[in-house]
Formats: C-alpha cells, structure tokens, sequence
C-alpha cells in the first residue's frame, strides 16, 4: 500500500486520542481528581486494546474515569497539544479534531445537574485552552487543523440546546463546524429552533448518528442537511436513509477500527459494511475516531486493505473524499 495514504482524519475526537503517559504524568502533577489515586498500572488499563469487543456502556465508563483530567483547565491545553502534535508524528496533513464541550465542562464541575451558574463560564474557558494548546504546538505538526465542538444532545443536556448559540457564537473565528450527537429523542422543535441561529454563523454539520445497535435512529435528521454523517454503518438497514444519503451526497465519516471496538455497533452484520458502501457508490472517508488504543489512522485503511482486499485506486477514491468533504 502506498505510504501516501492517510493524511487527512475527519473524525477523530479529543477525549480518545491521548496517551497513557500524557495521563498518568498530568494526573501527578496536577494532582487530578480520581486519576492521581490510581496506580500506573491502573491507568494503563485504560487504554489497553480490549481482548475482545466491549458494550459501549464498559467503554463509556473508561471515558469517564479520562474526563477527570479536564479538571484542570492547565491539562486541557496541555492534553489538546499533544494530541495536535501526535498527530503530526503520523503524518497527518489535515486534522479535524472533535471537543466534547458540554461532556468535558461538566467534568470539571464538582456540582451536579441542574447546570451549575458557573457552567457557561467554564465552558468558554475551556474552548479557550483548547485554542491556546492548538497555537503552542511546536514540531511537526499537521499543516491544517480544524477544530470541530461535539454536542450531545440527549436527555442529560436537553436544557442546554436553547443556550448553544450563546455559547458558540463568541467562538466562531476558530470552530469550523459542529458535531451533533444524537442518541436519544429531541426535542425537534427546539433542536430545530437552535440550528437555525447555529448554521447562519457555523458553516459545517455533521451529524453522528447510525452507528450502534439499539440506539435511537430517525431519518429526521437528514432533514438538518448535514454535510456529513459520523459513522453511519447501520444505515444500511434502512432502505429510505440510504436513499437520500445517496440522492444528497452525503459523506459518510467511517472509522473501521472503531466500529470493531463495539458489540453494538456490528451487531446483526457479518462483517463490517464498507465493503458494501463502496460498491452502492456512496461517498465514504476513512478516519482514526481516536489513538488511545495505539491505532492510526494508517492502521485503518491497512486494515480495509488486508480484509476487502481494496487495491490503490478504490483508497485514492476513499482519499478524494475527504479532500472534497474537508471542513474549510
């Protein structure tokens, strides 16, 4: 396989790109909440690749015990520039790195929901470091980074989707997109409501959605006009969706390696879908969603080449792809 392959990531988040020994030294140093009282050992647990695929909740709760980290808004920036930089020791040439802004502010709060006063305060600060670690990074780096803010949308945040385009707005100089998640039910009025402020400022929208078994799914969504769907390999059991996936061209983030992580998310297939969205001519791209298990994004288009056997011309496709879905 030629070298050249995997130089632009589209879909790779923040929270599962940081390195065992980035943790574990930042949780010494700023004595972070439950990760300084876990042992080397224990930390690196975390970001062992599992033996054999996990429920999503397993590897949620691994997720929870990293988000302590960003207690410290020093380590916010910290951790945003190394991970900047890893990506530049794997050649990347474009990387559009997701934040999880809501998940990461309510980590450093030690109150819980209703949303504390000092919420929307925390949550511009953090956008702020995450900027600021993107300026330091020295060394090779990728020549185009784009940072992407990731939004839950479900039950545990539902009182926040009025309060978005106050708290974006202000940053629309440095965020070249959102990432809306949906895994629960809207409330589509008011998602509706607050995309239409939202996309008269922020260009780009993807959408995570059709990625895991019994999770909430509606072609609704469609309706948003994303340019781009993140994962979106369950869309293949649903005729109508891949209809209009196909009939407005929308780019599918695929992440291989990822989706072999989860029960869920192949559940019922005999293997992983891509094979099939490249024979029904629809736009994918492949991408790392995270390095925490030592994966590249290299690694992933490896892997499709060994098993589907795509040869040269169907990766330079897949490549192509994301250079015309780029957030720029």
């Amino acid at each position: 396989m030629k070298q050249c392959f995997g130089k632009i990531d589209l879909h790779r988040h923040l929270e599962t790109s940081h390195r065992f020994e980035d943790v574990f030294e930042l949780s010494r140093q700023h004595k972070l909440p439950v990760l300084s009282l876990l042992t080397e050992e224990q930390i690196k647990q975390l970001f062992r690749l599992p033996q054999k695929p996990l429920y999503w909740n397993q590897w949620y709760q691994h997720l929870l015990l990293l988000r302590n980290a960003y207690h410290s808004l020093e380590c916010v920036k910290e951790l945003s520039k190394r991970v900047i930089c890893d990506a530049g020791k794997e050649r990347i040439d474009h990387l559009e790195l997701r934040f999880s802004l809501l998940s990461m502010t309510s980590a450093g709060l030690d109150s819980n929901f209703p949303i504390p006063t000092d919420f929307f305060s925390r949550a511009h600060k953090i956008i702020e470091k995450i900027i600021e670690g993107a300026a330091a990074t020295k060394g090779p780096v990728p020549s185009c980074v784009r940072l992407i803010c990731s939004l839950s949308i479900g039950n545990k945040y539902s009182n926040m989707l009025g309060h978005l385009p106050d708290l974006l707005i202000p940053h629309v100089s440095c965020i070249a997109g959102l990432d809306l998640i949906l895994n629960e039910e809207p409330d589509w009025k008011e998602l509706s409501r607050t995309l239409s402020i939202l996309r008269e400022k922020f260009r780009y929208l993807t959408i995570h959605h059709w990625e895991r078994d019994n999770s909430f799914s509606s072609i609704k969504i469609l309706d948003y006009k994303p340019d781009r769907l993140g994962h979106g390999i369950r869309a293949l059991f649903y005729p109508d969706v891949l209809d209009k996936i196909i009939d407005n061209n929308i780019t599918l983030e695929i992440c291989p390696l990822s989706n072999l992580l989860y029960r869920e998310a192949l559940a019922g297939l005999e293997t992983h879908p891509i094979a099939d969205m490249v024979r029904l001519g629809i736009p994918i791209t492949i991408n790392s969603d995270g390095t925490m298990y030592g994966q590249t994004l290299h690694d992933n288009f490896l892997w499709v080449r060994n098993a589907f056997g795509f040869n040269d011309k169907i990766l330079d496709d897949i490549e192509n792809n994301a250079i015309k879905a780029r957030f720029v």
